[in-house]
């Protein structure tokens, strides 16, 4: 008895030690938005549209948090309700999920490009989940830590664009007073005014004496 008490507690602990999981490494979406909860709380909602795909990553890691790189792993991607229900297939032919939903994990990481076909307005405006799993059933029975979810998102057809703040008033250009205005020169009142007429070629052609008289004598 006693040694079977010691090689269930060492075979234990290698489970543990052993032990795999899936990690979120990214989640790329279309739009984040706040959104007010009943209780007047305020969170981040993630929107996608289900027109354009988008990006989710995983990570395979030990009981450590330390990332599997000599691992090859088949995933899949199912949708889920917020709850954490399975998502029914309508009357619709197109699937709930469209894109990369099979990938295998390859040192460490797996990267789905998910489309997500139905809508949140369609479904009592639930949001939904992406969970990734083994492609095996048995295999994550046996190790259910390979199992993730996302976060919830809205699935919406149109974004939308955020509207743009208004422009500031434009300030009128201030007014100079006319003695200060830069184009016109400022002349003393007692100053004559220059004359046109007296350019300084005029004024040497009129000091030119005559030379009429000493050519005539």
């Amino acid at each position: 008895m006693p040694s079977s008490n010691l090689v269930h507690a060492t075979g234990s602990n290698a489970m543990v030690m052993t032990g795999r999981k899936l990690k979120i490494l990214e989640h790329r979406v279309h739009k984040v938005e706040t959104r007010q909860k009943e209780n007047d709380e305020t969170e981040e909602e993630l929107i996608v549209s289900n027109l354009r795909p988008f990006l989710l990553k995983v990570g395979v890691h030990d009981h450590l948090d330390n990332p599997i790189l000599d691992c090859s792993l088949p995933l899949r991607a199912a949708l889920l309700y917020e709850n954490g229900l399975p998502v029914k297939q309508t009357s619709s032919s197109e699937p709930l999920v469209v894109g990369e939903t099979d990938v295998v994990a390859l040192q460490g990481a797996a990267t789905f490009k998910l489309r997500i076909t139905s809508l949140s307005s369609h479904r009592d405006k639930q949001r939904f989940r992406i969970q990734v799993a083994p492609q095996e059933v048995d295999l994550m029975q046996a190790e259910p830590a390979l199992c993730v979810v996302s976060d919830p998102m809205k699935s919406v057809t149109k974004l939308g664009r955020a509207s743009a703040p208004p422009l500031p008033p434009l300030l009128p250009p201030p007014l100079l007073p006319p003695l200060l205005s830069p184009l016109l020169p400022l002349v003393p009142p007692s100053s004559p005014l220059p004359s046109p007429l007296l350019s300084p070629l005029l004024l040497l052609h009129h000091r030119r004496p005559c030379s009429c008289s000493s050519s005539s004598s």
